[in-house]
Parts: structure tokens; C-alpha cells; sequence
């Protein structure tokens, strides 16, 4: 696994934990990047500025580098 897919996996795992804050669960491994849910969606931005905020971590320029990886 790529360094990038484990910090996308990071984010996410973050994201379910701010999901269950709220009173709601989702599977393991689900992708809240991909959601459409908004909702899903928010809990997702929340994880995106605590990894900035917390680790200097730009979420949206990690999704970029791994999908050109898979590209």
C-alpha cells in the first residue's frame, strides 16, 4: 500500500470517528471522500482541516498524487 493510500486511509478512518461524535456509524473502509452525503461529506472536510491543521497535511493534494499513482 502507498504511503498516500495510508493517509487516505488515516483521514478517513478520522472522518468515521467524527461520523460515530455524531451520533452515526459507518462500515470500516467506507470511503467518506467518495460520499455524496452531506453529512458524510462535512465529516470528511472536518478530517481534511485537522490533518492540515494538526500534521501540514494537504488531504486534497494527497487524493491528487494518488490518483495519478493509479492512473
Amino acid at each position: 500500500m502507498s504511503t498516500f493510500q495510508k493517509i487516505i486511509d488515516r483521514a478517513n478512518d478520522l472522518a468515521r470517528k467524527l461520523y460515530e461524535c455524531d451520533g452515526y456509524v459507518a462500515p470500516d473502509g467506507w470511503r467518506f471522500d467518495k460520499s455524496t452525503h452531506p453529512r458524510e461529506l462535512r465529516m470528511w472536510r472536518m478530517a481534511v482541516i485537522a490533518f492540515d491543521h494538526c500534521e501540514s497535511i494537504d488531504i486534497d493534494d494527497v487524493l491528487s498524487m494518488l490518483e495519478e499513482d493509479d492512473g
